[in-house]
């Protein structure tokens, strides 16, 4: 009975292997049908440019035709190996011949495993008529590919595609590697010719015919820093306009974060014409020393690697440069144009309509708004956006009114606070003169803080946060054999001890502005619960690193988690920075 039950056992075994090996061959994670039948892929030309900041911009033109007369084509299908899935920030594509953007359908898969595809939807353009050969781009936009080695900090090490991963083989594929003149192509697993130098960009190419379908081929390279290359990442940006009656008032906040382990000290921006009056502080409301504004660079105190810095650069634009005026309505355009070669991974523009002013429409805007609010008789609106690449354009106009009863609602505001404030006064002049009762004891005691309390408190706590920083740097310093050991010890003692110091005066400042009412309550509330999700954030993020240094998570897991905690983390340090702000408005 047993010699008859085994070579059944085998033949279902066998079976089940090729059902599973099948699997992995057949239709993944598509919603979406594609008929390329009839069209024929003659050639791709991909073009994957590295560019300052760590972004890579990856082209590719693919040629097409039809094999039999004619077709229009609907859906195209076009993608690469899944595991860079995680880096890519942004695709699109474009007909030059129609002047039209496509839309496509992201993660669609190719109909196997192991890729990420996308869909050119040319449903949404009328189709794609196809008779000879005709052309059409596919941009795809990718950060977070470099790794800085530890031992070599000029040395930046890639992984990427080699050629596109298609559905259908294509007769012939070149690729060409766009490096910039600040890097030094030192190695490459396969072999790049390199064909020619213009605008401060070396090109090097390799070819492929044909190129199969399903392609994984990628390559592995090593560039050498030679000039000023950085690797940056912008976290956040916010826009905060307020529009007056003679200029601008423009606000940006800029969350950076140097990602390269060569030290950090600028960054490019392009600001709006005839803006004047530059000024940076820091978080706090403080002003940076050694920070400054010039030719569209914002320099600032040198970042080492995996370090940040928070920004405010304040200035002024004149209303007649981005606000006009048309029958008696004011339209103000607001737009931020390629933010170098940076990408911003939250861009926010907050507008501050004048006080009064009604909102009217928004016009030729390029995203629409994500609130519109309105407090304090001032209107807001305010655009969110994430991962503002390059290739992302921001522009809208806002058209609003203001009443002509207005201006004179000002001075009627201020005369009827003045005879409030008379009529209270004689109030309690009345009272005054009354007979005397003997009060009911009061239910709650409030300690009148003076504006010096609060200003001692957000100094202290400032001092604090500079000297962890401080401290912090040591450690990193030491780990790295940059300081002895005992000049640490000493040094970290020292630090330790004003720490410590400044703790203790802390606890008092806190409980005094506490007992200063419930609203003083709430932000020292508000503070110590952001202090404690900051606290606990950072020991999350040393557990995800020392897991992924024992390898029990792998680089996109970890990146992941990392960037989820640092969310956090910045939503934390955004609480603390306004409830000082909130004390330090109670210094004036």
């Amino acid at each position: 009975m047993k010699h008859k039950l085994l070579p059944l056992l085998i033949i279902t075994a066998l079976a089940c292997l090729a059902i599973l090996q099948s699997y992995q061959y057949k239709t993944y994670a598509t919603n979406v049908e594609w008929n390329l039948e009839g069209i024929k892929i003659d050639k791709i030309h991909q073009t994957i440019e590295i560019l300052d900041g760590g972004t890579i911009i990856v082209n590719e033109t693919v040629s097409i035709s039809a094999q039999n007369g004619e077709k229009t084509l609907k859906m195209f299908p076009i993608g690469f190996p899944y595991k860079y899935a995680t880096y890519l920030l942004r695709c699109f594509a474009y007909d030059e011949e129609s002047d039209k953007i496509i839309p496509v359908i992201s993660n669609t898969g190719l109909g196997k495993t192991g890729f990420y595809g996308i869909t050119i939807d040319f449903t949404k353009i009328g189709g794609f008529y196809v008779n000879v050969s005709k052309s059409f781009t596919v941009t795809f936009v990718f950060f977070g590919i470099f790794e800085p080695q530890l031992l070599e900090p000029n040395i930046l090490k890639m992984e990427f595609p080699l050629y596109p991963s298609l559905t259908k083989q294509a007769d012939t594929c070149n690729t060409t590697l766009i490096v910039p003149e600040s890097l030094l192509l030192n190695y490459t697993s396969v072999e790049f010719e390199k064909r020619w130098e213009w605008n401060k960009r070396s090109y090097f190419s390799t070819k492929k015919i044909p190129l199969e379908a399903f392609s994984l081929e990628e390559f592995e390279a090593k560039l050498r820093i030679i000039g000023t290359y950085n690797l940056v990442e912008i976290g956040e940006m916010k826009r905060q306009i307020s529009i007056g009656q003679r200029e601008l008032d423009i606000r940006d906040h800029f969350l950076i974060k140097n990602l390269g382990r060569n030290t950090l000290s600028s960054i490019k921006f392009s600001f709006p014409n005839s803006s004047r009056d530059f000024r940076i502080q820091n978080e706090f409301g403080s002003i940076v020393e050694g920070a400054d504004v010039s030719n569209n660079e914002i320099s600032f105190p040198g970042l080492r690697f995996n370090e940040s810095i928070k920004l405010v650069v304040i200035y002024k634009v004149p209303s007649d440069q981005l606000l006009k005026e048309n029958n008696g309505k004011f339209t103000v355009i607001v737009g931020i144009q390629r933010i170098y070669t940076y990408v911003v991974k939250k861009l926010i523009v907050e507008i501050s309509l004048p006080q009064g002013a009604k909102l009217q429409t928004i016009q030729n805007c390029s995203f629409s708004p994500s609130e519109i609010e309105r407090k304090s008789l001032i209107e807001t609106v305010t655009f969110t956006l994430e991962n503002y690449t390059p290739y992302t354009r921001f522009y809208a106009e806002i058209v609003y009114s203001v009443n002509p009863l207005w201006a004179s609602y000002g001075p009627v505001l201020w005369a009827g606070a003045a005879a409030a404030v008379v009529c209270a006064v004689a109030l309690s002049w009345k009272i005054a003169t009354r007979p005397t009762v003997a009060p009911p004891p009061a239910k709650v005691l409030k300690e009148v803080v003076s504006p010096r309390i609060f200003r001692k408190f957000v100094e202290n706590y400032e001092k604090r946060s500079r000297m962890s920083a401080e401290l912090e740097r040591l450690e990193s310093r030491v780990r790295r054999g940059k300081i002895p050991r005992r000049q640490y010890k000493m040094r970290k003692k020292m630090l330790e001890g004003r720490i410590s110091s400044i703790n203790k005066e802390l606890v008092v400042l806190k409980e005094r502005i506490r007992n200063a009412g419930p609203k003083y309550a709430d932000i020292i509330k508000e503070l110590e619960v952001a202090e404690a999700e900051l606290e606990e954030v950072e020991i999350g993020i040393k557990r995800i690193e020392s897991r992924y240094r024992r390898g029990e998570i792998s680089r996109a897991v970890y990146k992941k988690l990392l960037e989820d905690h640092e969310r956090r983390k910045e939503r934390a340090q955004l609480a603390i920075e306004g409830a000082l702000l909130r004390l330090k408005e109670e210094t004036h």
